[in-house]
């Protein structure tokens, strides 16, 4: 298949949406029951579904799942991409949605007092901004400032008019994942905690491993194998192994967590390989549902953790069962990113972001 002539790949919007699905269950149906987590400030940290610690807890590898798609989506978004289009292109994706979303969790925030208000206008103002350092507005916000070192390294290559070395780069980018993993997990394990460090998560020290998949399986599947494209895979996918087994708290864990993360690779090649048979077989209108689906992911992964635990603690003082409670949240979270991404989203588009970037002639 041809890299310029690439439709969506359907595949890819529900594993996308499915990868939000699970980090929600994860957040709202096991980490709410730790005391520190911000499901557990919110509601006592007493939520505790017994059979969620081993089922749910492996819903933090949609994050991971995430970093390999978007690796694979930046591959072929930059290739063509000048300066200034691929700038204009990140923003307009990246931003409408954090602008809502990171809003609306600031109201709720503050009609339950969940901070201070001081505490809580700059953990909106650091969101708003992606700003890498101190307390965001809720606890996903912590991956957009790693993807936006991603797209930075990547609008560096562009405007150095480097990309003949994007390939390379990202070779490098995985080698040094990797050194640095094996001396966290596996030489120093006592500093296992760095993993959290920002410096390190910025630099993608941390992550590289995850974003170099999705570019190598990009490459492997459009542009043919090759010695490098090989290296590069298989470097990466060392290094998001042992970052993946040095968050997880028990051997079996490791074992699922990594499996679920290498399933979600599969699945990528899967999507591309039956991308065209899948396009031929859906209804125009089928298309739209699976893209729309793509499209909730986003504001879905941002609105879930706070708001999500709100409604919960809601239900749950007016008798509503644990289960029930999880279920409710979940369907009315996805209805509210639903409507922020089908109408919120568009409207700030096109009457803010997009008149701005005419005006400015990008």
């Amino acid at each position: 298949m041809s890299p310029s002539h690439v439709k969506a790949i359907h595949g890819i919007d529900v594993l996308r949406f499915l990868a939000a699905l699970i980090v929600m269950l994860f957040h709202l149906g096991y980490w709410i029951g730790v005391p520190t987590s911000t499901g557990g400030r919110i509601t006592g940290g007493g939520f505790v579904l017994p059979w969620a610690t081993g089922t749910l807890s492996l819903g933090k590898m949609g994050v991971e799942t995430f970093f390999v798609i978007s690796g694979f989506v930046i591959a072929y978004t930059a290739q063509n991409a000048t300066m200034m289009s691929f700038l204009r292109s990140r923003v307009l994706r990246l931003v409408p949605a954090v602008w809502i979303c990171g809003t609306i969790t600031l109201a709720v925030a503050l009609a339950i007092h969940d901070r201070t208000p001081e505490i809580l206008w700059w953990a909106w103002i650091r969101s708003v901004l992606f700003f890498p350092l101190g307390e965001h507005i809720d606890g996903p916000y912590w991956t957009l400032p790693i993807e936006c070192s991603f797209y930075f390294l990547v609008f560096i290559l562009i405007a150095l008019k480097a990309m003949n070395w994007f390939e390379q780069t990202f070779v490098l980018l995985a080698a040094a994942s990797l050194v640095f993993c094996i001396w966290i997990f596996l030489v120093h394990p006592e500093l296992s905690g760095q993993f959290w460090n920002p410096w390190f998560q910025i630099v993608l020290l941390v992550h590289g491993g995850e974003f170099a998949v999705g570019i190598f399986l990009w490459a492997i599947l459009f542009k043919g194998l090759s010695t490098l494209r090989i290296t590069g895979l298989a470097i990466g996918v060392a290094a998001g192994t042992l970052e993946i087994m040095n968050w997880m708290p028990r051997p079996e864990d490791q074992v699922w967590g990594v499996a679920l993360w290498v399933i979600s690779i599969f699945v990528i090649v899967a999507s591309v390989r039956s991308n065209e048979a899948i396009d031929s077989w859906l209804s125009r209108k089928g298309r739209a549902v699976i893209r729309q689906v793509g499209l909730v992911t986003y504001p879905l992964y941002l609105l879930h953790e706070l708001i999500g635990s709100v409604l919960m603690a809601g239900m749950a003082h007016v008798g509503v069962p644990l289960v029930a409670c999880l279920g409710l949240a979940v369907l009315l979270l996805i209805g509210a990113a639903f409507l922020i991404s089908r109408y919120g989203e568009p409207v700030l588009r096109k009457w803010l972001f997009v008149p701005i970037f005419d005006r400015l002639g990008v």
